[in-house]
């Protein structure tokens, strides 16, 4: 009787298999990286509080903008033909790649402008991978900031591609357009400006300027 039940349990645990009969191991390959890439759209008729994923819940201002953190891929787009008060602002620890850029830009018809006052309409600071297109910046004289201020105040920083297209800057205090490189042993490269109108700038329109030991 006791070896009945030896075999009885050898057959449902199946320890009387041999060894070339062990079913195969199945193996997992790792995934490979991957980034999700997100756009937000901006409304004066949005609120802050919604996801900004897609038209019917846009966000509402330029303040929500800069709280969130932007990745190589991410766009932020305006409401055409709306004006939005306030200061983009992208930091070190955000922006995109060559291939990748952080876009600004405008949806729907005409284009959004960013009233900025006396403050930049966009600063671009110690970062690269930005395209900018299809916007208005309009600014107050009576300031003292430029219109796109892209700056690197790091040392030994290199900076790239940054690329302006199909923008109007214009009321700023200072230039339209300021790039500076002002951090010892860094560089900034691949900056691509096109079909900007720059108006009405206290200092003129594009100024480009870098430190002596550059």
């Amino acid at each position: 009787m006791r070896d009945q039940l030896v075999k009885a349990f050898k057959a449902i645990s199946g320890r009387h298999r041999s060894d070339s009969a062990k079913l195969p191991v199945c193996q997992m390959e790792p995934l490979e990286d991957r980034q999700l890439l997100s756009t937000y759209y901006v409304s004066p008729s949005g609120s802050d509080s919604a996801s900004g994923a897609s038209t019917s819940a846009p966000w509402k201002t330029i303040n929500r903008v800069n709280s969130q953190k932007l990745k190589a891929g991410d766009k932020v787009l305006f409401k055409g033909g709306s004006s939005f008060s306030g200061s983009l602002y992208l930091p070190s620890s955000e922006g995109g790649n060559s291939t990748n850029a952080v876009v600004f830009s405008t949806y729907g018809s005409g284009r959004a402008t960013i009233n900025s006052g006396s403050n930049y309409g966009i600063d671009i600071a110690q970062t690269g991978g930005v395209a900018i297109s299809n916007l208005n910046f309009n600014g107050s004289t009576s300031g003292s900031k430029a219109g796109i201020n892209i700056h690197v105040d790091y040392a030994n920083k290199d900076v790239s591609n940054v690329h302006i297209n199909n923008v109007d800057v214009r009321n700023y205090g200072h230039e339209g357009i300021l790039i500076r490189t002002g951090g010892g042993g860094s560089s900034l490269s691949s900056v691509k400006i096109e079909d900007a109108v720059l108006t009405n700038n206290k200092w003129g329109g594009i100024k480009s300027t870098g430190s002596a030991h550059n």
